[in-house]
């Protein structure tokens, strides 16, 4: 009688085993479901990072090209005839006019003003280092 009954252990020991893996088995399966799945959104979220810092690059040119467009256009508003200046007589023109005394004084003036509203901006805005 004790042969049967330990045979009769042996098995259930055996599908209790198996049950065990089984279930380990299964949980596997979702864990790797789980990370795949959490790799894909994390490869989504990476794409959408870069069109994102592409757009603002996009947009950071589009302003720069703005403000140089329109300060060129400033400048040849003060040119008598600039079409029949050459972009180093310009230059040599912008040189002369910013190395004397009174536009000098003014720059550091205007740039003095622009520093101090940019901290006044910022300090209202709740940032004090000038970060956004």
């Amino acid at each position: 009688m004790n042969q049967p009954n330990q045979s009769n252990q042996h098995n259930q020991r055996n599908q209790y085993a198996q049950h065990n893996h089984n279930s380990l088995t299964e949980e596997e399966a979702e864990i790797r479901k789980q990370l795949e799945q959490t790799r894909d959104r994390e490869r989504f979220l990476h794409q959408q990072q870069q069109i994102l810092l592409h757009e603002q690059a996009q947009l950071n040119r589009k302003k720069r090209n703005h403000r140089i467009f329109t300060r060129g256009g400033m400048l040849e508003a003060f040119l008598k005839r600039p079409l029949l200046l050459s972009d180093d007589q310009v230059y040599r023109l912008l040189q002369t006019a910013f190395n004397t005394r009174e536009v000098k004084t003014m720059e550091s003036r205007l740039l003095s003003e622009a520093e101090h509203d940019f901290c006044r901006d910022k300090s209202a805005n709740g940032t004090i280092d000038g970060s956004d």
